[in-house]
């Protein structure tokens, strides 16, 4: 709730807030993520087939890498970091990581399809679990592959 309240010589402005936390505020706790985990005070299981699925956008620096590694020891959660898994890809010598390093060795950017072959080499094998995906996508482009990609 606002109100304004005007002086005859000054403006006096007296703001104030009303807010029920009984109506904003779930009161029920997050659930564990963990594929065979019960809901709280439920004898429910919680839908197995359902995955957690999430992307960390940032600049770098913003600590993307940090919040992932949290995430990955408090709960069962993979995490996948787009730059690790190409250094990966170039060290090994894989198509991908040969098509890469020249790219990158010279401090360009990837193609979008590329990008996404990297990434995708892993994630396909990750159907049954619940992933962080650290630095990707970067685009539009790269964000409307992926979605296709997952479908």
């Amino acid at each position: 709730m606002f109100s304004l309240q005007a002086a005859p010589s000054k403006l006096a402005v007296q703001i104030s807030f009303v807010r029920q936390f009984g109506h904003s505020v779930s009161s029920r706790k997050a659930l564990p993520l963990s594929p065979h985990a019960k809901a709280p005070n439920d004898d429910h299981e919680i839908d197995s087939s359902r995955f957690l699925r999430m992307l960390m956008f940032g600049k770098p620096g913003a600590g993307k890498g940090t919040l992932s590694a949290r995430l990955v020891d408090k709960y069962d959660i993979l995490s996948l970091s787009s730059g690790d898994l190409l250094r990966q890809h170039i060290a090994e010598r894989t198509e991908v990581g040969r098509e890469a390093e020249d790219t990158v060795a010279r401090g360009g950017l990837l193609p979008d399809e590329i990008m996404l072959k990297v990434v995708t080499s892993n994630l396909d094998s990750l159907h049954n679990k619940h992933w962080i995906l650290d630095g990707f996508p970067r685009t539009l482009g790269q964000a409307k592959l992926l979605d296709q990609h997952l479908q």
